[in-house]
């Protein structure tokens, strides 16, 4: 078994300390600006330049996360940011955007790429097209099975999972459901999390069930499987949680490198009870083994709570006008959270008095009847858990990373004292005054090996001292200490300033130039049968089809669509409508979809090195990036726009349809293809589409009309306007694309559609 990194996530100074202390090997961490996790305690560059320095000392890498979508007008600030954090000599970058990944790929060819899960990459195709490009790391997609992975670490190129954490329901880089509400978009890290909110699934009219949080996906939890996972070749195991508090860090990754350890020890990993609750105190909304090790689908969700879940400790007894009465099942301390539940109601609270027996104290235990100051609206009976262990937070404090080195203190007379110190890599060696002056008596030489081993605060200790002293000489503590202090700094600074680096190629696919598409004006994109003869009758030139399994002549004269989670890494297309890298590498043709994520004109670069000369720009871009984008895109590349239509908010392996029936799996399902949809709390309607291979699409609840801007599409260049159908009639598509024809000829200004919205095209995401 080959080493196996474990990475501890840091949203803040004191996750990044606790992490380090629980035994990471690498922690990732974001900027202020160009993150995932726009909403925690971000680093500056200054401070990311001294946590860089404090992990290398120990032995430590740091990844920084570059992982969202980058838009046209930022990408000044990027690249300034991009040559900071090079020289702020941080290991890796972690990346979303292909203008990103492009840039450093071609200024910073030994500056690490590992590629974002938010690259949605799920195929061996896709970690094939990586390694091509120089990416040093894949974050798989979480919902890459370990078959799967399998077969991915063998391709010479560094595989990460997940291991412990939240779930995103919705395929990453896949997700707009947030930014279809508002202004904060999943792909720009300020998601405003809609999955953990409430929503009822319909069958046409008939309410299937209660409003439920519905797309709340468990927490993943795989200490058990690590095993399996380090024989699987994996590289790297991630803990999620940014957004979480420094003692969960620390107690979620001291399990995990205590199972870790025991099992490169050979040794039989200890995953008691105990580590468990620990785990579970420490955040979970109930645990899931996830997709990655092929958990059911009714066991991934959890609709009746978002909450943290805690473990139970205890059940009410009794309440009075001020205080609840506890059974307790778990000891409580004073300091601990707990929150009390029943069939209605939650109550959440820090405990700061407690009582036993008519005394106050700080401690009660198993078996105690506790009386807790608070008053819940709750019942007898209902069931107490705790949120919040005070004492995880203290676990924070007392761990320290060491580093183990060998010395050689050497006082001879009319030499320089010198100490020699050696980690293994680095050997270094500081000297101080000759030694002249002659001691009364004969010096203790363990007083001064003690003085030398005095580190401190250092993160150095002594594995082995060995000297070479005449006793008979006297040298003071403080020209000890000093020459320990000149020797750990020069140590400290071939540490701290050691980087991980390495030139790896940059294979750009070298495509021969393809002739520029001559169509411009309104495309279609249809997804039923009747729907495509309707814009072949009405003169559409490409119509993209979304129509699966269908053998229809008029499907053949069509441009297909591939599905946005594409499984098959064998067929290659002439010419298609592609989502992701593995289908824009395998397509000899590829149109490029809204869904890739072009929002710069570098990320446009980068894929008409693969032959494209249609792209389709994402629909969070705001009309001032679309002019910043189209005056500086390249040459012989037709930019595009979703014009109308409804738009995948996410794209899902889990099938809430075939949960809210009452099915284990998915595959049992029945009456798939009837409508379904989500009608959230505020009782806008979100359509459902399933695929072939069993996911789920969730649709936007409007529909965008960029009608009105059509214009000034026009003046800027861009030449092609899409227009999507999925659940319109026959007489909505020929309305809207006759609408449509109207405003591009100059015909007709405007096209009014009831209830439709022209998206972030007025304002930009955050």
């Amino acid at each position: 078994m080959g080493k196996i990194e474990l990475l501890a996530p840091a949203g803040s100074v004191e996750a990044f300390y606790a992490g380090i202390d629980a035994g990471a090997d690498a922690v990732y961490l974001g900027g202020t600006a160009f993150n995932a996790r726009m909403f925690a305690e971000n680093m500056d560059l200054p401070a990311i330049k001294d946590l860089a320095f404090y992990a290398h000392e120990r032995g430590v890498k740091v990844y920084v996360t570059l992982n969202t979508v980058v838009f046209a007008s930022e990408w000044d600030n990027l690249k300034q940011f991009i040559a900071e954090l090079y020289e702020a000599k941080v290991d890796a970058l972690i990346v979303q955007d292909f203008g990103v990944a492009h840039h450093v790929r071609s200024n910073y060819p030994d500056f690490p790429l590992h590629a974002s899960t938010q690259m949605n990459i799920h195929t061996l195709a896709g970690v094939q097209e990586l390694k091509r490009l120089g990416f040093e790391r894949v974050i798989l997609a979480r919902e890459v099975p370990l078959e799967t992975v399998k077969e991915m670490a063998k391709e010479g190129i560094e595989i990460e999972v997940f291991v412990h954490g939240a779930l995103c329901f919705s395929h990453s880089g896949n997700c707009y459901l947030s930014s279809s509400i508002g202004p904060r978009s999943g792909n720009r890290g300020q998601c405003a999390q809609p999955c953990r909110k409430t929503y009822s699934l319909y069958r046409g009219n008939t309410p299937i069930g209660n409003y439920q949080a519905l797309l709340s996906m468990k927490d993943l939890m795989t200490i058990e499987y690590i095993g399996e996972l380090i024989q699987a070749g994996v590289a790297s195991l991630k803990i999620e949680g940014r957004m979480k508090r420094p003692d969960y860090v620390y107690t979620v990754v001291s399990s995990y490198r205590k199972v870790i350890d025991q099992i490169f020890a050979q040794k039989e990993p200890e995953i008691d009870e105990t580590m468990r609750k620990k785990l579970r105190v420490s955040f979970n909304r109930d645990f899931t083994k996830g997709y990655l090790l092929d958990e059911p689908n009714h066991l991934l969700t959890n609709p009746a709570s978002v909450n943290h879940q805690g473990i139970p400790i205890g059940k009410v007894v009794k309440q009075t006008s001020d205080s609840v009465v506890v059974r307790l099942t778990e000891t409580l301390r004073l300091q601990d959270g707990i929150r009390i539940v029943d069939e209605q109601n939650s109550f959440g609270f820090t405990v700061t008095k407690m009582m036993v027996k008519g005394e106050s104290v700080r401690e009660a235990n198993k078996g105690d009847l506790v009386t807790l100051f608070a008053t819940p609206v709750t019942k007898s009976g209902a069931t107490v858990l705790k949120t919040l262990d005070c004492q995880m937070g203290d676990r924070t404090e007392t761990g320290k990373r060491l580093v183990f080195i060998d010395g050689f203190l050497r006082i001879l007379p009319a030499e320089r004292l010198s100490l020699t110190v050696s980690d293994g890599e680095y050997t270094v060696e500081a000297a101080g005054p000759i030694v002249l002056e002659k001691a009364n008596k004969k010096q203790s030489i363990d007083r001064f090996l003690a003085q030398i081993q005095k580190t401190g605060e250092t993160p150095y200790v002594f594995a082995n001292l060995k000297h070479d002293i005449d006793d008979s000489f006297f040298v003071s503590v403080q020209t000890l200490n000093q020459l320990r202090r000149d020797a750990l700094g020069k140590l400290s600074d071939f540490r701290g300033n050691k980087v991980s680096r390495k030139f790896l190629p940059y294979n750009l696919p070298d495509k021969a130039k393809q002739a520029k598409t001559a169509n411009s004006g309104i495309e279609v994109w249809v997804s039923s049968l009747e729907q495509l003869q309707i814009a072949q009758r009405l003169g559409v030139e490409t119509i993209y089809c979304d129509i699966p399994d269908s053998l229809e002549s008029e499907v053949a004269q069509a441009v297909p669509i591939l599905q946005r989670v594409y499984d098959d890494n064998d067929k290659h297309y002439p010419v298609a409508m592609v989502h992701s890298l593995s289908q824009l590498s395998r397509t000899l043709h590829p149109i490029v979809s809204p869904y890739f994520n072009l929002a710069n004109p570098e990320s446009l670069t980068f894929v008409q090195s693969f032959g494209v000369t249609k792209a389709y720009l994402s629909f969070e871009n705001s009309w001032d990036e679309i002019r910043l984008i189209a005056k500086n895109k390249p040459q012989d590349l037709t930019l595009g726009c979703f014009c109308y239509g409804r738009y995948d908010t996410m794209v899902t392996s889990h099938c809430m349809i075939s949960k809210a029936l009452g099915f284990d799996h998915k595959h049992d399902q029945t009456g798939c293809r009837m409508r379904y949809h989500l009608l959230d709390e505020f009782q806008n309607k979100m359509p459902l589409v399933t695929t072939p291979d069993c996911r789920v699409r969730i649709l936007s609840h409007k529909v965008i009309n960029l009608s009105s801007y059509i214009s000034d599409l026009q003046k800027v260049g861009v030449e092609n306007y899409l227009l999507v159908f999925t659940d319109e009639t026959g007489e909505e598509t020929r309305k809207i694309i006759t609408g449509f024809q109207k405003v591009v000829r100059g015909e007709s200004e405007t096209l009014t559609i009831p209830q439709s919205t022209v998206g972030h095209f007025k304002e930009r995401v955050g």
